[in-house]
């Protein structure tokens, strides 16, 4: 048995993609005898405009193909024709006056069973599946759909502010401190501090987003401080272990009497390379010059006073092995030490997000109202779980 074949029509606004889909739609209704098999296909649409316009372009191509006006036959020439020829391509034994005897009974069919005519958006179409399967999907027996996701933010905003210098959210209250104190610095004021966290929000009802939003949810304010301590100790530890090499390469300077300026390159070769480490500049890349002093013992230019030469000759080896540890440990540990850094700096927003989410869901809890991107979200996780 051939499957099914799976079409893409991919078009610019204004390209015709109405007229396209509202022809495949009526072949795949005409393609049987039956004039009920309208109640066996689904068409989806973004928008309540877009779906009006496809259900209008149907049934007026089926009233044109059934009807026996000539206007309305010399209308709709162009598209009964084009539907005539590809059913036929695809094996459907039909000809031009049985084709518009199921056009005829199809559009009586349907206009007495109007709604089962199932050309609606995704919103809507998500939300007959959600009142069919309430209990399956763990919404309450009456609950209410919410479209308005800053209404819910705000109220959301409203309750986590609520808690703010109380007992166990010590460490959201500080969240939220940072959270201003970042605003404040970018310029904005502390006025807009709810509206900004609002918009901060807005991405625990994206679908785009929904995976990692979840993975935030058995985590309880206190699990993030654990969390911000281990990853501070590993890159503590990391920048420690750096230091403690270039520090020890300056101690090897100091006690010769040299100097940067003594090495190739001064301030921009080997020896600042590595100032600029014990600074802390502790992930600095390591470009040529640096490479080539530790691989070819190029310490100095070929002008250097003996003198100097000497002193450099006399701890080349023991500088050559602290720089192929820096080198070493950064190689090691940079992609896992950047990674840490970044996530340090994000986990106070995302405790506050983690809590945001905790609040949506008691509103939700008691006013039955379930946002829309519940929706979504629910049914994956059905879907994904079946085999």
């Amino acid at each position: 048995m051939q499957s099914p074949k799976f079409k893409i029509y991919s078009s610019s606004a204004g390209s015709g993609k109405t007229y396209t889909l509202a022809k495949e739609y009526i072949k795949l209704a005409l393609k049987t005898t039956s004039p009920w098999y309208f109640n066996h296909i689904l068409a989806v649409t973004f928008t309540k405009k877009a779906s009006q316009e496809m259900k209008e372009r149907i049934m007026k191509y089926l009233r044109q193909f059934a009807s026996d006006d000539p206007k309305d036959e010399q209308e709709s020439g162009g598209i009964f024709k084009q539907i005539l020829a590809e059913l036929q391509e695809d094996g459907v034994d039909i000809d031009e006056p049985e084709l518009r005897n199921r056009a005829k009974n199809t559009f009586k069919h349907i206009i007495h069973e109007y709604t089962n005519f199932s050309v609606s958006t995704i919103d809507s179409f998500v939300q007959r599946i959600v009142a069919a399967f309430t209990e399956e999907l763990g919404f309450p027996f009456n609950f209410e759909v919410s479209l308005d996701s800053g209404v819910l933010l705000d109220a959301a905003v409203e309750q986590l502010f609520q808690k703010v210098n109380t007992e166990n959210f010590e460490q959201i209250t500080e969240a939220i401190q940072s959270f201003a104190m970042e605003k404040a610095n970018e310029g904005k004021s502390w006025n807009r501090l709810p509206e900004e966290l609002a918009t901060f929000g807005k991405s625990l009802l994206s679908d785009q987003f929904q995976t990692s939003v979840n993975s935030l949810s058995d985590l309880q304010p206190a699990d993030f401080l654990i969390i911000e301590v281990k990853l501070n100790i590993f890159c503590t530890e990391i920048e420690s272990k750096i230091f403690n090499e270039a520090n020890k390469m300056f101690d090897l300077l100091d006690d010769a009497g040299l100097e940067i300026s003594n090495f190739s390159f001064g301030k921009s070769g080997c020896m600042g390379y590595f100032e600029k480490v014990k600074e802390g500049d502790y992930f600095r890349e390591a470009k040529k010059r640096v490479n080539d002093a530790l691989d070819n013992n190029s310490w100095y230019s070929k002008s250097t006073k003996k003198e100097i030469t000497s002193k450099i000759d006399d701890i080349s080896a023991i500088l050559t092995d602290c720089g192929n540890t820096i080198l070493g440990i950064q190689k090691r540990n940079s992609p896992k030490y950047i990674l840490f850094k970044e996530i340090s700096k994000q986990l106070k927003k995302l405790a506050l997000l983690s809590q945001l989410k905790k609040e949506i869901a008691d509103i939700q809890n008691d006013t039955g109202q379930i946002h829309i991107s519940e929706f979504n979200r629910k049914i994956f996780e059905i879907v994904m779980t079946e085999p």
